[in-house]
């Protein structure tokens, strides 16, 4: 998971784009989540969603959402 973080973090750096599937900073966040820093992974969660707002990618938006809960209650 390290190995990927990193890719990710460049990619989040770089401003690199994503779907509607996901974005780096929501993959970050995830990551994150399942290396169990919990601290991070919803700070990444709180940086992605007015991103998502701008974009409007509404469904992506209530993931994070909803993954932010999940992190929240670990």
């Amino acid at each position: 998971a390290h190995a990927g973080r990193i890719l990710v973090d460049r990619a989040v750096a770089e401003g690199a784009g994503g779907s509607q599937v996901a974005t780096p900073r929501l993959t970050l966040a995830r990551l994150h989540g399942l290396s169990g820093n919990l601290e991070d992974s919803r700070d990444e969660f709180s940086k992605a969603r007015p991103h998502l707002d701008k974009l409007g990618l509404r469904p992506l938006r209530a993931i994070a959402k909803l993954s932010t809960k999940f992190s929240k209650a670990s």
